[in-house]
């Protein structure tokens, strides 16, 4: 009895060592895994761009991308970090007032994007 209390220790405490120590995901890590989620299973609609980062990428380097779309009736604005995907995007090409396709979770229409790795919604002219 007490060997299997003893061993019962162990693996609880193992197992909580080893839940402790898990390395956790950095920020851009789980948008990247939010991008790549809302690409597998999102529905497509049409979008405007409403401002966009300049070529430059002053302001921190921070290039944010906003837009607005319509699902069943109601309008949605966001914005999209894009300075990670400046390999998919020219942003001397995004210009306010462009059409762009927006990809969106049809569970939640307000979790969307405009452009992952694999996929680019601004066009030919945002590649």
């Amino acid at each position: 009895m007490i060997a299997l209390l003893a061993t019962s220790g162990v693996a609880a405490g193992a197992g909580l060592w080893l839940l402790l120590r898990r390395r956790r995901k950095s920020a851009s890590e789980l948008e990247r895994e939010r991008r790549l989620a809302v690409n597998a299973v999102g529905r497509m609609t049409d979008g405007t761009l409403l401002d966009a980062p300049d070529s430059t990428g002053e302001a921190g380097n921070s290039r944010l991308l906003f837009y607005r779309y319509s699902v069943a009736g109601v309008e949605y604005s966001a914005a999209q970090e894009i300075y990670g995907l400046r390999h998919v995007v020219r942003t001397e090409t995004c210009s306010p007032g462009a059409v762009a396709t927006v990809k969106y979770d049809p569970q939640n229409p307000y979790n969307s994007i405009v452009v992952c790795e694999l996929w680019n919604g601004l066009g030919a002219d945002g590649k």
